[in-house]
């Protein structure tokens, strides 16, 4: 178990043993479980008598409980608490949380008064003054607040629908814009091609953002044919790849590999798990001779030791058959047999069938065997592969490089998701993304991570903690300088404008016009023309500015629209060409332009999703800040009126291990957006940053 997460208590475990970890059930039925467990404790006795309304979402027990545990912040509850005890979580904890999650179960808790109870007993036990908020982590603290303000409408608190708190997965669902992101994110992607290697984007943001919302909806976009199928549509599929056997597809298609490292951390090291799950995955594309080439690579790798046995028991097996007539069934002979030669007879035949059964059981374990030397999935099986493999490392980037390259031959591209890694334990992440990096990084494959930036960055510098005196960049955290060899391009999520939060709070309340959902639905095929022979950024910056006179269906149609048209080839060629103007401000390295045009194209996709209206110069020196001294930009966002002092070389009441970067020219230099070829706009101001930090989640 991750030693970040509260354990479970004897009870609570005993109630997820009995109830059955893997049986779906909703949440109201585990709250009921847990209260009937704990009978004459909880609410003073009267637990018995509380009955809630049956919840409607159903999940596994152990995913109920997983999700719980994120609530509750471990490090928080031992500072706060006086007892001597271990933290764990409790049964209360447990229906506290399940209230959190699942809005109806909070209400009917709350009205009767038995919430408020759980809470001031488990404030009791924990021996804290004060249980919520402050117990939880930043995604508990969300879920809380949205109760809370769902409560500052008491007229409408009985009506609320029980929404639930798992990601979205049909596009038609989305209210947030989060839909125009990714189908910004698929155009970066497909536009990319496979020559560059291996391609990594991080997707950061903290629990709760939506990161997982904006990963379904992107596969919807690059894999639309995944969905489950009827038997006969399966059937028609096979007959078709039969009959397509060895042909070149003309177009490419996208394959995309889910990966949830948090359900996978048991095994180690990380790659294998990762590995052997896109083989699984795209096995069935691959043509006849690259499965041959799959299986014959894992029998080569330690599957022979074990069919040249095999193959001889067989052979033996096989003359053992035709020795059993003979040996085991005696002769005819016209006298009776006395019984001497009888109990001799059958003790030979006895002798002979155990020989042969034994005989039997070592083939069996040889095809066992054979059979585990090409099963890759577990801890046991990469443990063994290492300890045979003279050079394993060299061997698994061989490997992955041909799998991938024999999909992209008939035109199948990989895209490998990896979400919940920002609940891993520290060695885990570090070791997966460097196994990344190193083993992966030629094959033509793209990585989106979905995780919380300060938690990789947490990850590195606790891994490398011996390193963080002797390896310092000013302004750049030790994680962050291991991120930017791990990524091409990192981008947060959208932020959310407020009309954009208000009409979706009413949505959640269930006060929405289905008359607007249709309007939008017409105003985005309007907006697609619009947008549709735009060529570069001036032109969807212009767009954009002349929609705010329109109702605000057709303003977010085109603000969504334009996103996706400025992913496309030619205006991302355009950029590049506009923003050599400022290289002078930029490091000295090949990389920089690059990862310029990549950042900046994501910022202003946030800025016309989020409505916070950036002028491009302000965005374009915001963007460089925040890329080269991301810890000043962190700072700057937190308090936006230090950006005065920067221009003043100013360090009164500036913290001692900042201030080296308030007096750094190259620092100002950006600031100022000095150079020969910069356009002359004015510094970097106090508006820019505060937008900024409305831009992104």
């Amino acid at each position: 178990m991750d030693n970040s997460l509260l354990p479970p208590s004897s009870s609570v475990s005993d109630v997820l043993k009995k109830t059955g970890p893997e049986k779906p059930i909703t949440a109201s039925s585990l709250a009921q479980n847990t209260f009937n467990y704990h009978d004459d404790i909880y609410l003073g006795g009267k637990e018995r008598s509380f009955r809630f309304d049956t919840t409607t979402t159903i999940r596994k027990v152990q995913e109920w409980f997983d999700d719980v545990q994120t609530l509750y912040d471990l490090e928080l509850i031992k500072k706060l608490s006086k007892s001597k005890e271990r933290p764990m979580l409790h049964g209360r904890m447990l229906i506290i949380g399940l209230g959190l999650i699942e809005a109806s179960i909070y209400q009917q808790l709350k009205q009767s008064g038995a919430f408020d109870k759980l809470v001031q007993e488990s404030e009791s036990e924990y021996k804290i003054q004060k249980l919520l908020p402050d117990v939880l982590t930043e995604h508990g603290r969300v879920l809380y607040e949205k109760l809370i303000n769902i409560e500052t409408r008491p007229d409408l608190l009985d009506s609320v629908k029980n929404w639930s708190d798992d990601a979205l997965k049909k596009s038609e669902d989305d209210l947030l814009g989060r839909v125009a992101f990714a189908r910004f994110l698929a155009k970066r992607i497909t536009s990319i091609l496979p020559t560059e290697g291996a391609y990594a984007i991080h997707l950061y943001g903290p629990w709760g953002a939506g990161k997982s919302t904006v990963l379904n909806f992107l596969k919807d976009i690059l894999e639309p044919n995944s969905k489950k199928v009827s038997m006969w549509e399966k059937v028609m599929q096979i007959i078709i790849r039969l009959s397509n056997w060895g042909k070149k597809k003309k177009e490419d298609e996208w394959l995309v590999f889910e990966f949830n490292a948090w359900r996978h951390q048991h095994i180690e090291p990380p790659w294998w798990s990762l590995m052997e799950g896109v083989f699984q995955y795209t096995k069935k594309k691959l043509t006849l001779w690259g499965l041959v080439q799959e299986y014959s690579w894992r029998l080569n790798l330690g599957g022979l030791i074990y069919l040249i046995p095999a193959i001889i028991m067989l052979w033996l097996f096989s003359l053992a058959i035709s020795w059993i007539p003979t040996n085991i069934i005696p002769p005819k002979v016209d006298q009776p047999l006395t019984t001497s030669e009888f109990l001799s007879a059958v003790a030979s035949a006895a002798k002979n069938i155990s020989e042969i059964i034994a005989l039997i059981l070592t083939v069996w374990g040889g095809i066992l065997a054979i059979n585990r030397s090409l099963l890759f999935g577990t801890a046991k099986s990469a443990q063994d592969y290492k300890d045979r493999i003279q050079d394993p490392m060299n061997e698994i980037k061989k490997h992955f490089n041909r799998l991938i390259k024999n999909l992209l031959k008939n035109n199948y591209r990989v895209v490998i998701f990896i979400d919940d890694l920002d609940r891993c334990r520290s060695s885990y992440v570090v070791e997966l993304l460097e196994g990344i990096q190193t083993l992966f990084r030629e094959a033509p494959v793209f990585f989106i991570v979905a995780s919380d930036r300060r938690w990789l960055n947490a990850c590195y510098e606790q891994v490398y903690e011996k390193f963080k005196s002797q390896v310092n960049e000013l302004g750049k955290p030790l994680g962050t300088l291991f991120l930017e060899k791990a990524f091409r391009f990192s981008t947060p999520m959208p932020g959310i404008s407020d009309e954009l939060e208000k009409r979706y709070w009413l949505y959640l309340l269930d006060i929405k016009n289905d008359e607007q959902i249709v309007d939008f639905a017409v105003a985005l095929k309007k907006a697609d023309e619009i947008v549709s022979q735009i060529e570069s950024e001036e032109e969807v910056r212009a767009v954009v500015k002349t929609s705010t006179k329109k109702e605000f269906a057709e303003q977010r149609a085109i603000r969504e629209k334009a996103v996706e048209r400025l992913a496309t080839p030619a205006i991302m060629a355009r950029l590049e060409h506009t923003l050599r103007l400022y290289k002078e401000l930029l490091e000295e390295n090949p990389r920089a332009m690059k990862r310029l045009v990549n950042t900046y194209s994501a910022n202003l996709t946030l800025d016309i999703l989020s409505e916070t209206n950036i002028e491009r110069h302000q965005l374009v020196l915001w963007t460089i800040l925040s890329t080269r001294w991301p810890s000043l930009a962190e700072y700057l966002e937190e308090d936006p009126e230090m950006i005065e002092k920067i221009i003043q070389k100013n360090v009164v009441n500036v913290r001692d291990e900042l201030k080296p970067l308030f007096l750094e020219p190259e620092i100002l230099k950006v600031v100022n957006g000095e150079g020969k070829e910069v356009p002359q706009s004015g510094p970097l101001n106090k508006e820019t940053i505060e937008k900024c930090v409305q831009m992104h989640a």
